[in-house]
C-alpha cells in the first residue's frame, strides 16, 4: 500500500497487524504460487474452493457465526493454555520491590517468546507436562509452552540470581539435555521427541583428536 510519505515505526507496526496488510502480503505469496515459485508448495487452482469450503466447516464447528470470538493464533495463546500467565508474571514485576521499566518488561517478554518458540521442536503424541499450579497436563505446543514459561520462571535460562527472568549466554551455555529433560518431565513413561535437538541446548565440545 502507498501511504506517499514514509512511516514511523509505530505506524509500520499498527499497519502490518491489519488484514490490507495481510492481503498484501499473501496475495503476493499467491503469485509466486501461480508461477511454480514456490519451495515447498504447488499450487492447484482447481482445489480453492475445496480448501474453502473445509476451513469455512472447522470455523462454523468450532465457533457457529460468533467469529470475534475466534482468539489469534501465536506463542502468546501457547504461553497461557489453561489459565492467564503472561500477564500475571507482567503484574508480578510491576509490584516488586524495583519494578522494571516498560523498555525492560519488552526485553524480558521478547527473552520469553523467542527462548519458548526456539523450545518447540516438537514433542511427540506421548509427551505431556503437568503444571503443579493448575493440576492440569497440556501436550504438543501447549505443552512445551507452558513449560518453556515455568522454566522462564525459574530462571533455568538466566545466569543471574539477581536477575532470573531473561535468557542470557551464561543461562543457554550451562543448558544441558538431562537437565532439559529434567525441566520438561521426559522419562521412559514420558518420552519427548526430539529432545536432543532442542534449539537452545548446546551441542557437547568435541572431542580432540591430536595428541
Amino acid at each position: 500500500m502507498n501511504f506517499g510519505q514514509p512511516l514511523s515505526p509505530q505506524q509500520t507496526a499498527a499497519y502490518l497487524r491489519t488484514l490490507p496488510a495481510i492481503r498484501e502480503r499473501c496475495s503476493k505469496v499467491h503469485e509466486l504460487a501461480k508461477k511454480g515459485e514456490l519451495q515447498y508448495f504447488k499450487y492447484h487452482p482447481k482445489k480453492e474452493n475445496d480448501v474453502a469450503e473445509f476451513c469455512l466447516s472447522i470455523i462454523q464447528r468450532d465457533f457457529g457465526t460468533n467469529y470475534a470470538s475466534i482468539p489469534p493464533h501465536g506463542r502468546w495463546r501457547h504461553l497461557d493454555a489453561g489459565r492467564p500467565r503472561v500477564f500475571p508474571l507482567i503484574a508480578k514485576w510491576k509490584a516488586s520491590p524495583n519494578p522494571p521499566d516498560t523498555k525492560e518488561i519488552c526485553r524480558r517478554l521478547i527473552d520469553l517468546f523467542l527462548v519458548s518458540v526456539l523450545l518447540d521442536a516438537g514433542a511427540g503424541n506421548t509427551w505431556s507436562y503437568l503444571e503443579s499450579r493448575s493440576g492440569k497436563k497440556f501436550s504438543r505446543s501447549e505443552g512445551l509452552g507452558v513449560a518453556s514459561i515455568n522454566m522462564f520462571e525459574e530462571g533455568f535460562f538466566s545466569g543471574s540470581k539477581e536477575n532470573p527472568h531473561q535468557v542470557d549466554a551464561e543461562g543457554l551455555a550451562k543448558i544441558t539435555t538431562e537437565a532439559t529433560a529434567s525441566a520438561m518431565q521426559v522419562s521412559e513413561t514420558n518420552p519427548m521427541v526430539g529432545i536432543d535437538g532442542s534449539n537452545v541446548i548446546a551441542p557437547e565440545p568435541k572431542q580432540s583428536t591430536q595428541g
